[in-house]
C-alpha cells in the first residue's frame, strides 16, 4: 500500500466528524485523507497517532493510503488503509519552507474566483483543479456572528491581491480551536506584523447546490518559517 509523509495543515470539523489534510514531503502537493464513511469523514479513531496523541497542525505524519479517491469538488482525496498514523521524529520545519512557499496562493482568486462559494453545477461541467489552498493574508478578522435563528457562527474576513486587484473574502470557520476561542472570547484580529500565520482554506461538500470555501485551519508559524513572508 502507498504511504505519504505529510505536514499536517488541517484538522477541522466536517459534518459531525473531522477532515484532515496536509502537504506531501516529496513536493507533489496536497493530500486530504478520507475514510469509507459517508462523505469520507474521519472520526476520532482515525486521528489518533502511534504516540496516543491526536494529530495536530504542523505534525509530520506518515499516513497509510490505498488509492486516490478524487471527487469533482475535491481532487486531492485519498482513501485511508486503516493503519495507525505515525508521527515522525521531530523535524526542523525549516525543511518545509520551499514546499510551503510554493503552496501559498497570493490571490486575488482563491479556489476558483473571489466568491465564498462555487456552484456545484459549474463543478459538474468542469471539475475543480484544487480544493485546498494555503494563504498568508496581511490581516485576518475573526468575527462572531449571530444568525437570524439565534445560533452563533464564527467567520473570517481577509483580503488577497495586489495593487491592481484585491478581493475581500468572508468565510465560515471549521477550525475547532479558533472557533472555540472566538465563541469564548469574542472577535479576534490577527496580523502578520504581530505574529506570522498561515491559513488553510478548503472547499466543502455540496450544500444547497454550492460548495463553500471555509477556513479549515489557522496556523501560527514558528520563527524558522519567518522567511516565507
Amino acid at each position: 500500500m502507498p504511504t505519504a509523509v505529510i505536514l499536517c495543515l488541517a484538522n477541522s470539523k466536517k459534518l459531525g466528524g473531522r477532515c484532515a489534510a496536509g502537504l506531501r514531503r516529496d513536493g507533489t502537493g496536497w493530500v486530504r485523507m478520507v475514510s469509507k464513511l459517508q462523505y469520507g469523514i474521519l472520526n476520532a479513531a482515525h486521528l489518533f497517532l502511534n504516540t496516543g496523541n491526536e494529530a495536530a497542525l504542523l505534525d509530520v505524519l506518515e499516513i497509510g493510503l490505498t488509492k486516490p479517491k478524487p471527487a469533482i469538488h475535491q481532487p486531492e482525496n485519498w482513501l485511508l488503509d486503516g493503519s495507525v498514523w505515525k508521527l515522525h521524529a521531530k523535524q526542523d520545519v525549516q525543511d518545509w519552507v520551499a514546499i510551503l512557499r510554493k503552496a501559498v496562493v497570493p490571490g486575488p482568486d482563491l479556489l476558483r474566483g473571489c466568491a465564498d462559494r462555487v456552484s456545484y453545477a459549474e463543478l459538474q461541467e468542469k471539475q475543480a483543479d484544487a480544493s485546498l489552498a494555503l494563504i498568508a493574508p496581511q490581516t485576518l478578522e475573526l468575527l462572531l456572528i449571530k444568525k437570524p435563528e439565534g445560533k452563533h457562527q464564527v467567520r473570517g474576513r481577509f483580503w488577497l491581491g495586489n495593487q491592481t486587484q484585491t478581493c475581500e473574502y468572508n468565510l465560515s470557520m471549521t477550525d475547532p480551536i479558533w472557533e472555540k476561542r472566538v465563541l469564548q472570547e469574542g472577535n479576534q484580529r490577527l496580523s502578520q506584523a504581530d505574529r506570522k500565520f498561515l491559513v488553510t482554506v478548503s472547499l466543502s461538500e455540496p450544500f444547497h447546490d454550492y460548495c463553500y470555501k471555509v477556513i479549515a485551519a489557522i496556523i501560527h508559524v514558528p520563527r524558522a518559517l519567518a522567511e516565507l513572508f
